[in-house]
Parts: C-alpha cells; structure tokens; sequence
C-alpha cells in the first residue's frame, strides 16, 4: 500500500518536465550552467550526486523556486 501523496500528477508533472513552449531565451536562461555553477556541481563527489545537483540548479528556478542565495558558499558537499 502506497503512503500519502504530497503533489497532484499535474504538479508531479510541473517539477519532472521542460514546459513545451519554453523559448531558447529561457533554456540558454535556466538550464546553461556557469563556471561557478560547473564547481559548485563537481564537488559533490558521485555522479548521482553531481545529476541531482545539477538538475536541481537547472529546474527549480525554472518554476519559481531557488536554491539559497549563498548555495556556493559551503564547503558542505
């Protein structure tokens, strides 16, 4: 038996899909990595960590969300 569900399937959807209609702006916008960015994903040290992380960085923002403005700044990895 399956526990509760937190998200909807529409909203299951928003965070494991690229929107159909996003424009090349917005996919060079959220989903282009920086150096500082490249770092900051190559100090975790497995590549399932690296994927998460990146997929993170790349998709959060491009529904609203962020990670902590001082995400580079921890050594935590």
């Amino acid at each position: 038996m399956r526990g509760k569900e937190l998200l909807t399937s529409d909203q299951r959807n928003m965070f494991m899909s690229i929107p159909d209609d996003i424009s090349d702006h917005d996919i060079e916008m959220y989903y282009t990595f920086n150096l500082e960015d490249l770092e900051f994903i190559n100090k975790h040290r497995r590549d399932h960590n690296r994927i998460g992380i990146a997929l993170q960085l790349g998709n959060l923002p491009s529904i609203g969300l962020s990670l902590p403005h001082d995400r580079y700044g921890s050594d935590d990895a």
